[in-house]
Order: C-alpha cells, then sequence, then structure tokens
C-alpha cells in the first residue's frame, strides 16, 4: 500500500468508490421516498427478562459542578478513590439518563441526555465492574430509565479485558461498553443508519466520559479493542448489535485475581433483549461496513488528519479572539444543569454571537480534542478535522475557517458566507440558515483506511460524534441554540467546502442564538 503521497493504487481507489460513506451518500437528483412502518417501530428500551440485578442508587443530578471543570476534566481528588454505588449511579444517570418526556399515544416517551437522530437511541450502555463494598463484581446493563443494573455475569474479568481491551493497559479500574443495535436507527434511515448509530454513540461515549469528570473521575474513550471477545463478554446478537465504544475509569488498577481469561457464551434469552421488533429488516451495506471494520490488529498511530490533507489552503491563522480559558466563558448553569436542559434547539435568531461565546465554544472543542485519551491513540480525535462555517460573530468576517485545537487558532479556508447554500445542501432545512456557525467534521477517507483500515472510518464518525456532544453541551451552557445534522447531499456540501475527492463531511451542526426562554 502506498503512502499519502504516493501514487494510488487501483485496489485503493476500488476501495474508495466501493466505500460504504460513498454508497450511502444522498443526491437530491436521486432521493428515494419511503414511508415508516409505524406498526413495527422498534422499541426504544433493552429489556432482559428473568434476571436480578442492583438498583442505582435514588441521587440527584442538581448535586452540580462547574461546566468549566468538567470540560477540563480537573478530577486530581479522585486519585486512589474507590467509586461508590452512589457516584455510580449518578454518572448512569448523567451519561444516558431521562430528561424529558412527551405524549405519545398511550404512554411517554423519555428523552436522554445524549442526543440521538431521529430520538431513536440506538446505542446501549454497559459496565464490566471489578466489585466494591457496595456492588459486587460482575458484567452490567445499565437500564437508566428503571434506574438498575442488570446482572449478565457475575465474578471478575480483569484479565479477559486486559486481553481484549489493550489499549488500556493495567490503569483502569473500571469500564463502560457502547453498544449498537442496528435496527433502530435502520428502521428509518435504512442503509444510512450506520452513520447514525456510529454518530450516536460517539455522542454516548462523550456523554459517559464528561458524566464519570463530573462525579470525580478520569476516563478515556478506546475505540479498538476485540469484538468477538467483547460482544460475547456481553451476550450481544452478533447479527442485530455490536460494540462499538470502551469507556474505561483510570486507575488504580483492576485487581489481577479473581478473574478469567475466557467466558462462556451467555443463555439464549440474552441473546433475545438484542430483538428490538418483530419484523426487523437486515440491510446487507451495515452488515457488511460492520463486519469490514470489526477487524482490529495492533493499535496504530491515529492520523492527524489537517488541511493538506482535504485538499485546503489557508489564507492565514489567527488565535481564537477573546480566549482566556473555559473559565473565562459566561457559562450560565453547571454541567449537570446543562446535561438536563439539553435540547436540540433550532429555532435560530439572525443575532450576533459574541466573542467570548465564540471563544467559549472553540475552548471546549480544543479541550474535548486534547483530552486525556491522547494517551490512548486508540481513542484519540485526530481522525477528523474541524471547521466552522461564519455567518454572524463577533469579531470574524463571514468565511469558512479550520480549528488547529493545539495552537488555539483558526485557519481561514475561504471567504464569504457559504451558510445559506450549507442550508441548502442539508435537504433545506430553513431553520439551520439562521444559525451564527455551521460547525463541520471532516475526514479523508484514503488516509484513513491507509492508516487504520476499515476501522479507521469507526475512529472518525464516533468522534464527530463525541466533538458534536461538546458542542451540545457548551451551547446549553451558554444559552445558546444548538442543533446536529447528518442528512445532506454529500457531494454538494463537500463541493461547498471544496474538500478534495478522497475527503468527505461526517457531520454539521448548527450553533447560534435562539430566544431566551425567560
Amino acid at each position: 500500500m502506498t503512502s499519502r503521497s504516493g501514487k494510488r493504487q487501483n485496489p485503493l481507489m476500488n476501495r474508495m468508490l466501493n466505500h460504504y460513506h460513498r454508497i450511502t451518500g444522498y443526491d437530491r437528483h436521486a432521493m428515494v421516498p419511503h414511508s415508516l412502518d409505524w406498526e413495527n417501530q422498534p422499541s426504544p428500551c433493552k429489556i432482559y427478562q428473568g434476571l436480578g440485578g442492583v438498583d442505582l442508587a435514588d441521587v440527584s443530578l442538581l448535586n452540580d459542578t462547574l461546566f468549566s471543570d468538567v470540560m477540563e476534566s480537573l478530577t486530581p481528588a479522585a486519585a486512589g478513590r474507590t467509586m461508590s454505588l452512589e457516584a455510580l449511579s449518578r454518572a448512569c444517570l448523567l451519561a444516558n439518563g431521562p430528561t424529558g418526556r412527551s405524549r405519545q399515544g398511550d404512554g411517554w416517551f423519555y428523552y436522554r441526555s445524549a442526543p440521538s437522530a431521529g430520538a431513536l437511541y440506538p446505542n446501549e450502555l454497559y459496565l464490566v465492574w471489578p466489585g466494591a463494598p457496595d456492588l459486587e463484581a460482575g458484567v452490567y446493563h445499565v437500564d437508566v430509565h428503571n434506574r438498575r443494573l442488570t446482572r449478565l455475569r457475575r465474578g471478575g474479568f480483569a484479565p479477559f479485558l486486559r486481553s481484549a481491551c489493550p489499549a488500556f493497559g493495567k490503569a483502569v479500574r473500571a469500564v463502560f461498553v457502547v453498544s449498537a443495535l442496528f435496527f433502530r436507527s435502520a428502521w428509518k434511515y435504512r442503509k444510512r443508519a450506520y452513520r447514525y448509530v456510529l454518530l450516536d454513540g460517539g455522542h454516548l461515549a462523550e456523554s459517559t466520559r464528561l458524566a464519570l469528570a463530573a462525579a470525580g473521575f478520569s476516563a478515556s474513550v478506546v475505540y479498538d479493542f476485540n469484538d468477538a471477545g467483547l460482544n460475547r463478554l456481553l451476550g450481544l446478537d452478533e447479527k442485530r448489535e455490536g460494540a462499538i465504544a470502551c469507556i474505561g475509569i483510570n486507575g488504580p488498577a483492576i485487581p489481577e485475581t479473581p478473574g478469567t481469561q475466557d467466558v462462556d457464551n451467555l443463555p439464549g434469552n440474552v441473546l433475545q433483549a438484542g430483538r428490538v421488533s418483530s419484523r426487523e429488516k437486515i440491510y446487507p451495506e451495515i452488515v457488511k461496513v460492520h463486519a469490514d471494520s470489526s477487524a482490529c490488529g495492533p493499535s496504530a498511530a491515529v492520523p492527524r488528519i489537517g488541511a493538506n490533507d482535504l485538499g485546503l489552503a489557508i489564507e492565514s491563522w489567527q488565535p481564537v479572539s477573546g480566549s482566556g480559558g473555559l473559565r473565562a466563558a459566561p457559562w450560565k448553569m453547571g454541567y449537570a444543569e446543562a446535561v438536563v436542559r439539553r435540547r436540540s434547539r433550532r429555532n435560530f435568531v439572525p443575532a450576533r454571537l459574541s466573542a467570548v461565546q465564540f471563544s467559549g465554544l472553540l475552548e471546549s472543542i480544543c479541550r474535548a480534542y486534547l483530552s486525556p485519551d491522547r494517551e490512548h491513540p486508540a481513542g484519540a480525535c485526530g481522525t477528523i478535522c474541524t471547521g466552522f462555517l461564519c455567518r454572524n460573530a463577533e469579531g470574524l468576517e463571514p468565511g469558512f475557517y479550520l480549528v488547529d485545537p493545539e495552537k488555539r487558532q483558526i485557519g481561514r479556508a475561504g471567504s464569504g458566507d457559504l451558510t445559506v447554500a450549507m442550508t441548502d445542501a442539508c435537504l433545506n432545512q430553513a431553520w439551520l440558515k439562521n444559525a451564527a456557525l455551521h460547525f463541520v467534521f471532516m475526514t479523508n477517507l484514503e488516509i484513513l483506511d491507509q492508516d487504520l483500515g476499515s476501522r479507521g472510518y469507526r475512529h472518525a464518525m464516533m468522534s464527530a460524534g463525541r466533538l458534536g456532544h461538546v458542542l451540545y453541551l457548551s451551547a446549553t451552557a451558554l444559552g445558546l441554540g444548538c442543533c446536529g445534522i447528518g442528512a445532506f447531499y454529500d457531494r454538494e456540501a463537500e463541493q461547498i467546502l471544496g474538500l478534495n475527492p478522497p475527503s468527505a463531511m461526517l457531520y454539521l451542526v448548527g450553533v447560534g442564538p435562539v430566544p431566551d426562554r425567560g
């Protein structure tokens, strides 16, 4: 296989032409209409029949932490401290708990702390726990709706975890696992659903990492592990679902004993819990991309996708105006309140974003990009490049800018207001045109394939979801609106940004002023 600068080989070109991201692209002249099968709508909750467990502690989320402290992951007090069931319960509820509800039919529909495309919630959360005085060692499914940990296995699995997730090493005390149930999203988004499954999974992974930080613990996200081993440990039916990310709670190490290096298959009633509808349609495109990306070799150096890789030239670089760190931003609430209040608010008004609000957004993105998981290359966000289209922000000319998170600076890659054209490319969702900023997350698919193989696509999509989650929470804490978009005419969006042929836009997040809730 050739290097980035070398001539592309035909096999690589063929793979790119048939890449999942390309064959699931939207084209305004080739859209195929379809209707939703409401009688076959998948269940948003995973139910394990006949299994025992432990109730989560009755905790309040209003015991708040400074938003800036959580974004900076300031958790020195956690060193050597054991996580209690109370702290664990609060982290689980902040990570993926219900934050609102609406009446649907004869019952209530519950919204969760981690956003999801179409509110379909295709991701589940599991916990591999080494044991503590108030919670015995075992493997648990986190059932946040019923405030319960459902026990799937008893005992310690430290040796197995180290074998399945070598990137963690020994400096990890427990591990959360994010899984994906494909049909929950495919019911609406069909073959394009794997994109949303990964983006939503990234949101949940970052939500979990930040929830742990709010509880006083440092954590790292890892994308590389033994898929088959983890799926077997959790009892996942690989035809319908699979593990896609791990969040390790950092040190002290999981005890060496007791434990096992192998696990037996769980009984059929556990696997049956992965069936979320009586008539599930399997999309071969999703089956193939997930199977192709399940192969995971030794952790490789994560590429740092930049302007040159995307075919972009930077006109000039400038420091973020008014940059004074996260603490200088005008946060209106603490972290837990931001989680509870977060919604996809898209009623943007054509008002100017202030310099201090812009600085707060950029500082949060940069801090998340440079989070502690740089120590774990398998979880770093370097597989994507972050940029934004500016329409109306104090001190910034309209244009297309890239973000350099390490130097805390932005570089202009194009001039003029491109937000109207991008709104049209985003299926002409008119509300987007009033957003002050369109954040865009991009990558080079060829480089991902060369450096990380098919697994690289998971890295990039989940990293986009993670940074998108940071924007959602930061915008909420600043009193701004925010809404993510995964539906757009792919080639049109790439042409607006001026990306080279192997590059792609993965995700767009609109941010800007909205009417004051009073």
